[in-house]
């Protein structure tokens, strides 16, 4: 299982970028996955707005995948954004 500082700078990463700012315009889109536990958990709602709202801002292609609180839905997401 991995650390919350790992988890958190790991986001930070792909929200932000390697370079830290919005891409330029000649330059690639980042696609971004993730994975929630479940999305109707309301617990949820302010992470799902942070990342919406850091993709709009930077540019970045994201794919909020729901786990629907299934392990085995969360292994499939997780196997969706593997080959992208």
């Amino acid at each position: 299982m991995m650390r919350k500082p790992a988890v958190i700078a790991g986001i930070a990463l792909l929200v932000r970028g390697p370079a830290g700012l919005a891409p330029a315009a000649d330059q690639k889109t980042f696609h971004v996955g993730s994975m929630v536990w479940d999305t109707s958990i309301p617990f949820y709602a302010n992470f799902l707005k942070g990342q919406k709202d850091a993709a709009a801002k930077y540019g970045i292609d994201l794919d909020i995948q729901n786990g629907n609180s299934k392990l085995e839905r969360r292994s499939g997401c997780a196997a969706v954004h593997i080959p992208e």
